[in-house]
């Protein structure tokens, strides 16, 4: 009776074993994506915000690029067991029918190929290497055009109103720009974009409350940054510097 429950019991926890990836916390590898990616400036936007969650846990994105889903922790303990699923089903109701993957696991790229497009220079893990005729782009690479990519920080000042100093945290890829502005006890998520010439378009700084405009320029040469804001009750300027 002692052998015979050894051998159930053995038998469990090989089975148990094999059903585990030790790799991926429990996820299998099938639901990682993998090929070349290129994200639009909107999945850009909400990979950027899935980073500026106290806990980010897994990032999903259609294999297309153009859609996405993710899921944070509001608190400990925080597991990325069972998330995959929930995750990638969270961007299929956004996808229109088109598959969604894995591309994000907390802050690590776990997508098998090169993907382009993301902010802060992210770039997938394990890519395969490049033919020796052609180089594979990443996200690393600058986009050809756009020489602003990358993580730009800096402080805006109050002149009109008495909203006091902010902390602004902006990456640009290609011509998307998101971020996050911090201050007053509270972070405003950035997005907007940015021309040829360096030009804010369209920026703004957003709160569940609050929406502030962001005009100004990036100068490549010097690797400054400068510009004006304005909110509903004060105003102001800011100053950033490339990172």
């Amino acid at each position: 009776m002692r052998k015979r429950l050894i051998i159930v019991v053995g038998a469990a926890l090989l089975a148990l074993a094999a059903g585990c990836d030790k790799t991926g916390g429990g996820l299998g590898g099938s639901v990682f994506g993998s090929g070349p990616l290129t994200v639009t400036p909107h999945v850009a936007e909400g990979f950027q915000r899935y980073l500026n969650e106290p806990m980010p846990v897994a990032f999903a994105v259609s294999t297309d690029g153009r859609s996405y889903g993710y899921r944070y922790c509001t608190g400990r303990p925080c597991s990325i067991r069972g998330v995959s699923q929930v995750t990638i089903d969270n961007c299929r109701s956004r996808s229109r029918g088109v598959p969604c993957k894995i591309l994000a696991l907390r802050e690590e790229i776990k997508w098998d190929g090169p993907v382009s497009g993301l902010p802060g220079g992210a770039v997938a893990t394990d890519q395969p290497a490049a033919p020796a005729v052609s180089a594979v782009p990443t996200a690393r690479a600058p986009t050809p055009g756009r020489p602003y990519s990358g993580a730009w920080s800096g402080r805006a000042t109050t002149d009109i109103g008495d909203c006091g100093g902010y902390s602004i945290q902006l990456v640009v890829a290609g011509a998307a720009v998101t971020g996050r502005v911090i201050g007053g006890g509270a972070t405003a998520h950035a997005a907007g974009r940015i021309d040829d010439a360096g030009n804010f378009v369209d920026l703004k700084a957003s709160t569940q409350h609050h929406t502030a405009t962001i005009q100004g320029h990036l100068d490549k040469a010097a690797s400054i940054g400068v510009g004006t804001w304005k909110g509903p009750n004060c105003a102001g300027t800011f100053r950033l510097k490339r990172d």
